[in-house]
This record gives structure tokens, sequence and C-alpha cells, in this order.
């Protein structure tokens, strides 16, 4: 049914966080092998997974780390949510254990 759907209409599939070559092999012979008006988002740790879920082309994002810097201001603007980040003051101890948690 899948199949015919693809074959017919505009699809996007997202497929998150396949971590074995082996779980793509099961999944991927679904997909029609000829170009369709349909899409696949496949998400992985493993990059042999992204690379053999070529099923016409395919496109390699491989995101990087933030600095530490960054990583501190996304976690203060999460955890200690301010309008306005003049106004935020966070206790010494709060602070110590936030960095830890975000150290990479």
């Amino acid at each position: 049914e899948l199949f015919g759907l693809l074959e017919t209409s505009k699809s996007l599939i997202v497929l998150d966080d396949i971590w074995k070559d082996e779980d793509w092999d099961l999944i991927r012979p679904i997909f029609p092998t000829k170009k369709g008006r349909w899409k696949v988002l496949l998400t992985s740790r493993n990059e042999n997974v992204a690379v053999r879920g070529d099923i016409i082309t395919y496109i390699n994002f491989k995101p990087e780390c933030l600095t530490t810097e960054n990583s501190w201001k996304l976690f203060q603007s999460i955890a200690f949510r301010k309008k306005d980040a003049s106004e935020l003051k966070v206790d010494e101890k709060l602070e110590e254990m936030g960095k830890q948690m975000i150290k990479h």
C-alpha cells in the first residue's frame, strides 16, 4: 500500500534515528527505485546507514557541536528564562552545575 502511495502521491517520509545497517536494509525495499514525488528524511548516528540510504540521491549533513560558550548561552536561555539577558543573575553554585552539564 505504501509503495503504491509513493508512486502516485507527493510524500515526505521521516525515519528518525536508524542505528543499524540491517534495519535500513529491511526498510529500503519498500521505496520505488524510480524517482517520484516523494522524499525520505533519514537520521542516523551511524554514517554507514546514511551512505547506504541512497535511494536516488542523498545529502549527507553532519552537524557540528556547539562551542562551550554557545552551549552555555543555549543552556541559560532554556534553564533560566528571562526576557532580557541583562536581567539574568545566576547563583554561583547553579552556574557551576550548569557548566558541568554542558561539557562536551
